[in-house]
């Protein structure tokens, strides 16, 4: 195996695992080595310490969830149409399943309105509707949608920190990179003087 053989497989390895023990890396290398590093390390280390935050959010949102339950009240409804999608305001995402339904109010009253369902709801189908205190429909939030949106959250606050080091890395990087044409351009004029000076 020939020198520049076995040097090939080294260049395409990581910067970090490149640099030490390499006679011509540069100080600027390992420094950018030991910031990439340390980058690395900061959004993995941060995962664990999100996730613990979660849970205590978690836990909050849970009580919150059980308090909201009970200032509502259940009610049998009757759905008096199939289930269709409600659309967002941009009218392309839709947000969920409604449908119009009929009920008895708090007050004994014939009540109806349009209350969230799920997508296979039918006409006729006896579904449960919350009325808060006034006798309007409420839209408690299930504990299964409350855990996702909690945990899409932590993702997403994870990622978003990862973009923000990867930020930090490409902003050193390009200070790094005018210091290495820096460096080359004084070696090349020392290079240049001292075949002119033999």
């Amino acid at each position: 195996m020939t020198p520049a053989s076995a040097s090939a497989p080294a260049r395409h390895r990581p910067l970090p695992l490149r640099v030490w023990g390499n006679p011509l890396a540069r100080g600027v290398d390992r420094a950018e080595a030991v910031l990439i590093i340390g980058l690395w390390l900061t959004w993995l280390l941060t995962l664990p310490l999100l996730a613990t935050a979660a849970t205590v959010h978690w836990t909050s949102i849970s009580t919150q969830l059980t308090s909201d339950r009970v200032s509502y009240t259940a009610v049998d409804a009757v759905l008096t149409e199939d289930a269709s999608p409600t659309i967002l305001a941009d009218d392309v995402f839709p947000a969920g399943t409604v449908a119009q339904a009929t009920w008895t109010g708090l007050d004994g009253r014939p009540g109806s309105g349009v209350i969230p369902v799920e997508p296979v709801a039918r006409d006729g189908d006896h579904v449960t509707a919350w009325l808060d205190a006034s006798g309007f429909v409420a839209h408690p939030l299930s504990s299964v949608t409350a855990a996702v949106l909690t945990m899409m959250a932590t993702c997403g606050a994870w990622l978003a920190l990862g973009l923000a080091l990867a930020g930090v890395w490409w902003a050193v990087r390009r200070r790094f990179d005018r210091q290495r044409w820096d460096e080359w351009e004084r070696d090349w004029s020392s290079f240049d003087q001292g075949r002119k000076s033999a």
